[in-house]
């Protein structure tokens, strides 16, 4: 996974987790695709305040990432959720147009969409 999309899920998980002022460093960061120039006059400070903002809630991040593991989860848990839609859907009865098995693939799509 890049940098970009692990540092949008960290957000997503432990986002809230973050002081007021990391959030929004974060958000503008992450989110708004800000530069940290872009960033350091919206909030009235400097561009390296900006950045040691950014490196405390990515550290921070990462730490509750280490201790809790819920985005790991979260990634295995999809993973095995896109394997078994994957073989409902290639199954032969799925092709001959098994209900039940369309219901389960439909099933497995929604917890995916959710």
């Amino acid at each position: 996974m890049d940098r970009l999309a692990e540092m949008v899920l960290l957000g997503e998980f432990y986002g809230g987790l973050l002081t007021g002022r990391q959030q929004e460093c974060f958000r503008l960061y992450y989110e708004q695709d800000l530069s940290l120039g872009e960033i350091a006059e919206y909030q009235g400070i400097s561009r390296q305040a900006v950045h040691d903002r950014l490196q405390r809630a990515e550290r921070a991040l990462r730490h509750y990432e280490a201790r809790l593991g819920l985005v790991a989860d979260y990634i295995r848990r999809r993973r095995l959720l896109e394997t078994a839609l994957r073989l409902v859907r290639s199954s032969q009865a799925f092709r001959r147009g098994d209900r039940e098995l369309d219901l389960a693939a439909r099933m497995l799509e929604k917890v995916l969409r959710e």
